[in-house]
């Protein structure tokens, strides 16, 4: 925690900590979901083809198209929504899940996280495996 003590300084601190590093989260992110696809592809072709495609440089839709007779398509949708300071993802159709991004307020060494909906602190990697593990392992995987 940083040493200054008032709650305006701190504020402002944590403001501009999130605004310089919440680009090079997503940017983080970004880079975890397509290894995610590239790994899924080497490790599980069994299951079918994921592939990513980088939208506008805020959004990333990750297509998961299931092997078998059905050839299912699920898209997983990523938006990093910059002035809300969060990630939203949408599988389907299904309701919106929002990422928030945090901060430790440390000058010296901040750097930004995702955080879950109850604020728990998650990893680039965890925040990909929270996201895609259950439409790639899922019923519907028939994992």
């Amino acid at each position: 925690m940083s040493d200054k003590s008032n709650w305006i300084e701190r504020r402002a601190l944590r403001e501009k900590i999130l605004d310089a590093g919440g680009t090079e989260l997503w940017l983080r992110v970004a880079t975890v979901l397509d290894d995610s696809c590239t790994y899924f592809n080497e490790k599980y072709p069994h299951l079918g083809k994921l592939g990513n495609s980088p939208g506008n440089g805020h959004r990333i839709v990750v297509t998961m198209t299931f092997a078998g007779p059905r050839k299912k398509v699920s898209y997983v949708q990523f938006q990093f929504e910059e002035d809300r300071r969060r990630i939203s993802v949408t599988l389907d159709k299904a309701a919106t899940k929002h990422f928030p991004i945090d901060t430790d307020i440390d000058e010296r060494k901040s750097r930004c996280f995702v955080t879950s909906a109850s604020g728990e602190r998650l990893s680039v990697d965890k925040f990909a495996e929270v996201t895609l593990e259950d439409v790639l392992f899922g019923e519907e995987s028939g994992v």
